[in-house]
């Protein structure tokens, strides 16, 4: 398979979490998937564990899969452990490391102190590419586009961006305001300013769908423990984990979060 038609695979089957297939069977590890092994090293009918898993892996053969896990051992990012004299590979605390950037955490506490934070920036369009890798990184860090170059966020994004402006030379180009405890924009509401600005009707709607497909489960195998993750996590990815304070009274998020930690 080309690199290209794998990555298309790779990121259907993670619902565009995951892009390479490394990170996919670590991700499979972390998750609970477990490869058998016969004997050291090698591990016996992992494409029809995975065949069994996503159809869409049926075209990610034997020995592309048997070297990813040879790959991430040599890399401490798996180890072997035995069990009834068979061999499994296990994620290790590094491989876990490795995930920490592609699957998010969620927060169950969401500490708030009250405050607004804006965001703004004045990159010239010598510097585009920093431009567009900085708005990204600001919407992965769970701010939301308030207007043209000006992002909101609840949580104190001073110290996270302070090394992202010193690597990429952006000193003097990106101001951070605190508007304080009483701070207000406009006449609108604060909840309401925040629902229109991270679109939380929609998130919310993909909560609740989630919730409707797996809330009648009791036990999941392999293919759907796998799918479940994804599923959320997919999600999440989008969630900018607002203050509870913050988000509507029937918010289905932490219900959903709630059903995945009972399922799996």
């Amino acid at each position: 398979m080309k690199k290209k038609e794998l990555k298309e695979v790779v990121l259907k089957v993670s619902e565009g979490i995951i892009a390479n297939l490394t990170d996919l069977v670590l991700a499979q590890l972390f998750f609970g998937l477990e490869f058998s092994s016969t004997r050291q090293h090698t591990l016996y009918d992992a494409d029809k564990a995975l065949e069994r898993t996503y159809d869409d892996l049926t075209r990610i053969n034997y020995q592309q899969i048997k070297q990813t896990i040879y790959y991430l051992k040599r890399k401490g990012l798996v180890k072997y452990i035995k069990r009834e004299k068979i061999l499994l590979p296990k994620i290790t605390t590094e491989g876990k490391r490795r995930l920490e950037n592609l699957i998010p955490v969620y927060d169950a506490r969401r500490i708030w102190d009250k405050r607004i934070y804006l965001v703004a920036y004045d990159i010239p369009e010598t510097k585009k590419k920093d431009r567009d890798v900085f708005r990204r990184y600001l919407k992965r860090i769970g701010c939301g586009l308030l207007q043209a170059s000006v992002w909101l966020t609840l949580y104190n994004p001073k110290e996270i961006l302070r090394e992202f402006i010193k690597e990429r030379g952006l000193k003097g180009q990106v101001l951070i305001s605190d508007l304080g405890e009483d701070g207000s924009i406009g006449e609108e509401d604060l909840k309401e300013l925040v629902a229109r600005v991270y679109d939380l009707d929609k998130l919310d709607q993909r909560y609740l769908e989630f919730y409707q497909e797996w809330r009648s489960k009791n036990k999941l195998s392999n293919s759907e423990k796998a799918r479940i993750n994804f599923s959320f996590y997919s999600i999440l990815t989008d969630d900018p984990q607002l203050p509870f304070d913050l988000l509507p009274e029937d918010w289905i998020g932490d219900k959903a979060y709630k059903l995945l930690k009972k399922l799996v």
